[in-house]
């Protein structure tokens, strides 16, 4: 974190030159602050974030990011069609993927408070889980957004991951975002789980869906590291 702050950015080349652990612990750990919101990762970089600004860290990663999010986006638009109901999940990939299939007609179902916002300007149906906010994700969980989703099914559903376990499966960081993505799966169709080439190389404690677990399939970006 030292680094980082005090040189506002860096490159992961840098950051492995400078500290005295492997590669990939520095990954992960990086992957880790980047969950927690104390840091930003674009390719290949990354950057300080201001400690007062709660919700920067998702928008920031949005814009950073966005050739990763562009990549992963136009995929997944592909997979959409009018007519169709689609869940999105939380997070800054689903938020992209939500921008991209703006101009479709169709009705998109979501626990996110940025999807909900992000699409208010368009003809598309949004019906949002309600639930707990979650504040650091600007999300709803718990026992009322899962009741939701039990109670419906959908063509196709996009759910977000924040790591990637070897030979094994997709996580996430904590357990209600581990029940509701569980409650996304069984309620979708068709389900891709989505998120950017860097999530491969960390894993959070929640694995939500094994590579053997029913699901459609997987949307990422080109990885050039």
């Amino acid at each position: 974190m030292k680094y980082v702050q005090e040189r506002e950015e860096l490159s992961v080349n840098e950051l492995i030159e400078l500290i005295p652990a492997s590669p990939a612990t520095i990954r992960r750990d990086i992957a880790s602050l980047s969950d927690e919101g104390l840091i930003l990762r674009s390719h290949g970089y990354v950057h300080n974030v201001e400690e007062n600004s709660p919700i920067l860290p998702l928008k920031t990663r949005t814009i950073i990011a966005s050739h990763e999010k562009e990549q992963i986006a136009k995929k997944a638009s592909e997979l959409v069609e009018s007519g169709m109901t689609v869940i999105l999940d939380s997070g800054s990939t689903c938020l992209a993927i939500a921008v991209a299939i703006k101009d479709k007609e169709i009705t998109v179902v979501t626990n996110s408070i940025e999807i909900c916002s992000a699409l208010v300007p368009t003809d598309i149906k949004v019906i949002c889980t309600g639930g707990i906010m979650e504040n650091r994700h600007l999300c709803f969980l718990g026992r009322d957004a899962n009741m939701f989703i039990e109670k419906i099914e959908v063509d196709i559903g996009f759910i977000g991951a924040t790591g990637v376990r070897a030979n094994r499966g997709f996580t996430t960081s904590s357990p209600l975002q581990y029940d509701f993505k569980r409650q996304l799966i069984k309620a979708s169709r068709k389900q891709y789980i989505v998120f950017d080439s860097s999530k491969f190389y960390s894993a959070n404690l929640y694995m939500f869906a094994g590579y053997s677990d029913k699901f459609t399939g997987i949307v990422t970006n080109n990885s050039k590291d």
